[in-house]
């Protein structure tokens, strides 16, 4: 008891120390309890936090009844000591320390990286050592070096390649190709519209896999990025004809075509029978009016036509569609050969132009019509619907009247005169 009043009275004078344990004894009390400090404690639980690598991250530790005992902060993964109470150990710019001595503790991280991401330790000086701890998790958007500018890759027909798509961020991003053209995907006997995965291959390559291939990568970070590869096959010039022989009459303007398939761009023109160059506008026999090449061009495809005008005997030949690249060439040929040109009847009106009015008669007991002309001659048809003699309304009507010739119509006027072009039977 001594000992307890010497350790609770040390700072007063010993007179007063000595004479208050006395009363103490001659009281009675043998005991004295003395009332302690609560122990410090966590008054929440420290929450992990997620933040996009550049941002900011807080990690919050709030404690009661601290009393002399101290906080500090503790990188356990490294076993690094960030903090001890109101100071930062670490030399690091980017970590400070939110405090107010008493309750809150929080850790800041500004402009974090991936370095940063790991667990953390708010630890307060107890006996044993009190502690929560939380994990700080970085995530990066995704990135694809070069994004921006479309990768050419140039390889020949039938050959194996693979499409690669590097994508960084965290989490890993998911990569997801599709073709700009909306083509499908020819793999394995399969048709789809997109694949996943960082990387394709395509086996024996063709034209038909020409075109612009997309990679999107995405992790849910942010926005997705994507980066477009150009892929180019080559391959030798090939042609098709549709018609390998074309039939002109004397004076027919005429047109020649074919279709051409090359890459690189194939250089395309027409010669004729002699191999010369048909070069239009170039002032030689096969220039000027004469004719006129024309070329449209989709992709690797190139459908050309030679318009041949006015058709003369010295055209009746062959010509030649010619398609040349840094592989190949290729050509096709084409034969114009002479046809008759077809027949034209012509049939005049049976009234010159004149003055008489040739005179129209119904007779409305036989439903007959007969049309007398100035020269004695007669047409009898269907009757019309009513009778007129007026020279207004007679010049309006006409007859029809079916020829001896099989299957033709011919339409004759009082004023006019039709031509009706026929083909002769052979």
């Amino acid at each position: 008891l001594l000992l307890l009043c010497k350790e609770v009275l040390r700072p007063h004078n010993e007179v007063i120390m000595i004479l208050f344990c006395l009363l103490l004894l001659l009281s009675g009390v043998t005991t004295l309890t003395v009332a302690e400090d609560p122990e410090p404690d966590f008054t929440e639980t420290i929450a992990n936090d997620t933040v996009t690598i550049g941002e900011n991250a807080r990690m919050n530790c709030r404690v009661k009844n601290l009393g002399t005992h101290k906080v500090a902060w503790v990188r356990v993964d490294t076993q690094t000591i960030l903090t001890i109470y109101k100071n930062v150990i670490i030399r690091n710019t980017r970590i400070t320390l939110d405090h107010d001595e008493k309750f809150k503790w929080d850790l800041l991280l500004s402009d974090v990286n991936e370095l940063d991401r790991g667990w953390y330790m708010c630890q307060i000086n107890t006996d044993p050592m009190k502690y929560q701890m939380a994990y700080l998790e970085v995530v990066v958007p995704p990135d694809i070096k070069d994004k921006d500018v479309v990768t050419d890759i140039v390889v020949r027909e039938g050959t194996n390649i693979s499409l690669n798509c590097k994508a960084k961020g965290f989490p890993v991003p998911d990569i997801l190709w599709q073709r700009d053209d909306n083509q499908t995907f020819k793999l394995k006997n399969k048709e789809l519209m997109q694949i996943r995965g960082q990387k394709i291959n395509i086996t024996k390559v063709s034209r038909l896999h020409m075109g612009i291939y997309t990679c999107i990568a995405s992790n849910g970070v942010q926005t997705s990025v994507s980066k477009k590869f150009k892929l180019k096959v080559q391959f030798p010039p090939m042609l098709s004809i549709q018609d390998q022989l074309e039939g002109a009459y004397i004076g027919q303007d005429v047109t020649l075509a074919c279709s051409t398939e090359a890459y690189p761009e194939s250089i395309n023109y027409w010669t004729n029978e002699t191999g010369a160059m048909i070069i239009p506008g170039q002032g030689n026999t096969y220039s000027g009016n004469k004719f006129l090449a024309t070329s449209v061009t989709d992709s690797y495809k190139v459908n050309m036509t030679l318009k041949i005008f006015n058709v003369m005997p010295a055209d009746f030949q062959s010509y030649k569609c010619v398609a040349r690249n840094s592989l190949g060439e290729t050509e096709g040929l084409i034969r114009l050969y002479e046809v008759k040109r077809p027949m034209e009847y012509k049939f005049e009106s049976a009234v010159e132009e004149s003055t008489d009015v040739p005179e129209i008669q119904v007779n409305n007991h036989n439903s007959k019509l007969k049309k007398t002309f100035p020269d004695g001659g007669s047409i009898d048809g269907e009757a019309f619907s009513q009778t007129s003699s007026t020279a207004d309304n007679a010049s309006h009507y006409a007859i029809l009247y079916l020829c001896s010739l099989p299957s033709i119509f011919i339409i004759i006027s009082f004023k006019h005169m039709y031509t009706i072009p026929l083909y002769r039977q052979s």
